[in-house]
């Protein structure tokens, strides 16, 4: 169920706003297709790594021992999932930080996102669905994605979030980031005018 669930949030946060920017661009479809599979590419190369990272990092920051970590799921066996950090937390503090810190970077990506696609800069459409990809539909699919866990399976960051601060607060701050970042969303992709290119 939860593969089937992650398949749609990919395909509706990643994909599609990607499909529908490059289409307001009017891009021919076979031109936006090769966009798209690098895109993705780069997208299934960087994401676990940029996530798995900044736990790491708030692990380290709030001064956590870190036991192990993978930040990179092991591709060539054909495990696309699996990236980890295991930290020893010794109080509320270090949980939060640790577990937070993913989706304050998130937060971060989408202001600048927003910032930055609400003027058109760039003339390179690649280059420009990279940045949205990178810096709008990525933390996007982020938050949803982890806040869905918690929702339908109970694990993830925000149950590890809601055993220290309640669950009804870690339903809330997964709500609001939620709901910011799909206003980001949905103000970067109306935002564009039709071009011809």
């Amino acid at each position: 169920m939860l593969n089937v669930i992650n398949t749609v949030e990919i395909a509706l946060l990643v994909v599609l706003p990607l499909v529908l920017y490059y289409q307001q661009c009017r891009l021919s479809v076979k031109r936006y297709a090769i966009y798209l599979i690098l895109l993705y590419s780069i997208w299934i190369l960087t994401y676990a790594f940029l996530h798995e990272v900044c736990h790491l990092l708030g692990s380290w920051m709030a001064g956590a021992s870190i036991r192990n970590y993978q930040l990179f799921p092991a591709f060539l066996k054909g495990d696309f999932k699996t990236a980890y950090v295991d930290s020893s937390f010794e109080n509320g503090i270090q949980t939060l930080v640790s577990t937070l810190m993913p989706y304050l970077r998130d937060v971060v990506f989408l202001v600048m996102g927003y910032y930055l696609f609400r003027k058109r800069w760039f003339t390179n459409r690649f280059l420009e669905g990279l940045l949205l990809m990178l810096l709008v539909f990525s933390p996007t699919y982020d938050i949803v994605s982890n806040y869905s866990g918690f929702i339908f399976a109970s694990y993830g960051d925000f149950f590890t979030l809601s055993m220290w601060v309640g669950t009804f607060v870690a339903y809330a701050v997964g709500l609001l980031l939620t709901l910011a970042s799909f206003w980001a969303i949905i103000r970067v992709v109306n935002g564009y005018k039709t071009l011809e290119t």
